[in-house]
């Protein structure tokens, strides 16, 4: 590891370093996948989705999903995956 000046957090071991880094891989990987499927149900380019969908919370992409649930905009499969995923 690279030392640094600044101090702060805990020392941790090199395992627990590896395992947060893992875990923010998951998390960056599972926010991208549901900004997909939300640019996907509504028929967005790439362009316009990483300006209008691409900087909201992950809190807010599951409400404007569930929104568009309610509007019956989702097939059964995607409703029945959604629900899962909640």
């Amino acid at each position: 590891m690279i030392p640094v000046p600044f101090f702060f957090d805990a020392k941790l071991a090199d395992n627990q370093y590896l395992k947060i880094g893992q875990f923010a891989c998951r998390w960056a990987y599972i926010e991208d996948m549901i900004a997909n499927c939300l640019r996907v149900i509504l028929k967005m380019e790439p362009g316009v989705a990483t300006i209008m969908i691409f900087p909201l919370t992950l809190e807010t992409r599951m409400q404007r999903i569930d929104d568009l649930r309610d509007e019956h905009l989702l097939n059964q499969y995607q409703d029945a995956v959604f629900e899962e995923l909640r």
